[in-house]
């Protein structure tokens, strides 16, 4: 119990679509996840969301810049990327917010980051969301 989470962490940033079973070793029966996109609440859900990444990404890779842990809860800070034909390279920081049960077995995986990093990538859509981004920032008054 006293690793769990960067045993965790470890298994993150070492992930590809050939080893899904081996950060599945870390999962309890019942893991509620989310991120911007996506709500599961199975084990079974989770590697399933992993899985399809794969399939649609290329070069996936997680960096796990740090982690903290407090007995059951955890914080991971992490820099994702990957491509892929449509988008170009993708690349944006988060954080993952981690709880796990008494045998070390993740329970609740939950990711912060800004998905409008993502949508700016999109076809069609990456100009909208980064006109909006442009209007909706601070802007310097002039002098």
């Amino acid at each position: 119990m006293d690793n769990w989470l960067s045993e965790y962490a470890l298994a993150l940033s070492q992930l590809n679509s050939e080893n899904l079973s081996e950060l599945s070793m870390h999962l309890a029966d019942e893991v509620e996840f989310r991120d911007p996109f996506t709500h599961t609440f199975t084990h079974a859900e989770f590697i399933q969301v992993l899985d399809d990444m794969f399939n649609r990404l290329d070069d996936v890779r997680f960096d796990i810049h740090s982690h903290i842990q407090s007995d059951h809860m955890g914080v991971l800070q992490w820099t994702f990327y990957a491509s892929n034909k449509y988008t170009g390279e993708i690349k944006f920081d988060g954080m993952s917010q981690v709880f796990a049960d008494q045998e070390g077995k993740v329970t609740y995986h939950c990711d912060y980051w800004d998905a409008s990093a993502l949508m700016e990538k999109v076809p069609l859509m990456g100009r909208v969301i980064g006109f909006m981004r442009k209007r909706m920032s601070h802007q310097k008054a002039q002098v």
